[in-house]
């Protein structure tokens, strides 16, 4: 009754962030001194009418690429530089200089606006972002910047040529893991106890090798290289020997595992769907978070809209109580997960239970 109680009131606070917030509060358009673009009362005497221009167009992103050259200290652009942008009247194309207002042009009387020689641009929710050819264009200098620093562009290449047998690796895991899974109930009790052995068999030889070793080496002129073949077979056969003990005394135990482990292959055999319950609480899990990121969103969006010259995007402040509400539906978040955790758990072993004693 409480977790279902708490669900409500989720409920109940996604309406209400709904209701009260602005989704697009966070990409609320400004230029890069504050001033807020489409909005009367602007510039630094707030007698200048922005009304007109409602846009937002970032005109530096290319410095972006430079800044993933390597670059340090005052040669290095910073986020002051990258997202330098003025309000315009429409978003330009490139090598027209762009119909802006902004600021610094309002202070110094001039109606110069900065061109757009470099990319396109193309207009997404107030904001003149670089068009799909430009966006290419920066990418590649972005890309080629990045390799030039520490082979990015080679590792990335890799994957673009390998992604197919990469796709076909992961479903061939998959594949095998399953049929390994139906074969457990025949070979798992062989399979353990040969791989003891060997494990067992492995420190043998290694302390033999290191204790053979020994003869290579002059115990006076070469008595480092000696005390070391020496120390490593002790330590090799010291080994062996606390690992046979262990395995004579946890013998019933581990005969105990083997047989669980035949037991749940069995299981699996028996109600293959069972395989589909993580991927279906996987889907919903993956539903649920869409839906807490989405009334984050809203529920952020309540507060009021601040100016902050090293994001590309506007700040929203909130208050306390909203701050509170959001800590409130973050916990909300792990509970559900939790709980979805514990019902995929608690259904399995049901389903153990209900086919063991079924016989």
């Amino acid at each position: 009754m409480l977790f279902l109680a708490f669900i409500a009131s989720m409920v109940a606070l996604t309406a209400y962030a709904v209701s009260a917030g602005n989704p697009y509060a966070m990409i609320t358009p400004f230029d890069s001194v504050g001033n807020r673009c489409g909005m009367p009362k602007q510039g630094a005497d707030k007698k200048q009418d922005f009304t007109a221009y409602k846009y937002k167009y970032l005109y530096s992103l290319e410095t972006l690429a430079t800044a993933s050259s390597g670059l340090t200290g005052k040669d290095a652009p910073g986020p002051s530089t990258w997202f330098k942008a003025v309000c315009v009247k429409s978003c330009p194309a490139k090598g027209i200089t762009s119909d802006c207002i902004g600021a610094a042009e309002v202070a110094a009387g001039a109606t110069k606006c900065p061109g757009n020689t470099i990319y396109g641009t193309t207009l997404l929710h107030g904001y003149c972002m670089p068009d799909k050819r430009s966006i290419k264009n920066i990418g590649d200098k972005f890309y080629m910047a990045m390799d030039s620093s520490g082979g990015f562009a080679s590792f990335m290449h890799d994957i673009q040529e390998c992604w197919r047998v990469l796709l076909g690796m992961a479903f061939a895991t998959v594949f095998i893991a399953l049929v390994y899974v139906f074969l457990l109930k025949w070979i798992v009790k062989p399979v353990l106890y040969v791989s003891m052995v060997l494990i067992l068999i492995l420190f043998v030889l290694i302390g033999a090798w290191s204790f053979a070793k020994r003869a290579d080496y002059d115990p006076v002129k070469q008595k480092n290289n000696f005390d070391a073949a020496t120390a490593g077979a002790a330590v090799a056969w010291v080994v062996a020997a606390i690992y046979a003990l262990f395995m004579c005394c946890c013998w019933q135990n581990i005969s105990l595992g083997a047989s669980i482990m035949e037991a749940a292959s069995d299981f699996v055999t028996s109600n293959v769907r069972i395989i589909f319950l993580p991927v279906g609480a996987y889907l919903i899990s993956a539903a649920f978070f869409a839906y807490w990121i989405i009334t984050a969103i809203y529920l952020y969006g309540i507060g009021t809209v601040t100016f902050d010259a090293n994001l590309p995007v506007a700040k929203v402040e909130n208050s306390k109580q909203v701050t509170y509400l959001f800590w409130y539906f973050l916990f909300g978040l792990f509970w559900v997960l939790a709980f979805l955790i514990g019902l995929q758990q608690f259904i399995i072993a049901a389903m153990a239970c209900m086919w063991y004693f079924a016989g």
